[in-house]
């Protein structure tokens, strides 16, 4: 019976720490790795490797991020990568095709904010 209320007793602790938690907030800046399209006309090409080696095996992928601005304030996006594994095995990997479309225009040196608050 003791050790029951005992467990009862750090349960009931541990809910009411975990109702008692304020929310998270978070705020701006809002940033992302690359918020910019890629200029109307223009080319950007990365390429890419990673590659993990544990004992009896290697594995990794390589291959080439391609961006065409093809409007203004549109860019498309074909990452191209080559998957391979120990025993050189290769194979093309999962293609990944997208659009990125620019819908806001801030002017240099404003912020834009999006926030909520809870009371």
């Amino acid at each position: 019976m003791r050790r029951g209320w005992w467990r009862l007793r750090i349960g009931g602790a541990a809910l009411a720490l975990a109702l008692a938690a304020p929310a998270a907030r978070a705020g701006p800046p809002y940033v992302t790795d690359d918020p910019e399209p890629t200029d109307t006309g223009h080319w950007e090409i990365y390429n890419f490797i990673t590659a993990t080696h544990t004992p009896g095996d290697t594995s990794g992928q390589g291959g080439f991020d391609i961006n065409y601005g093809a409007a203004k304030d549109l860019q498309l996006t074909a990452v191209i990568p080559i998957d391979l594994e120990s025993g050189a095995r290769a194979g093309l990997g999962d293609i990944e095709l997208a659009v990125k479309y620019r819908f806001l225009h801030q002017a240099d040196g404003s912020r834009l904010y999006f926030a909520s608050r809870w009371q």
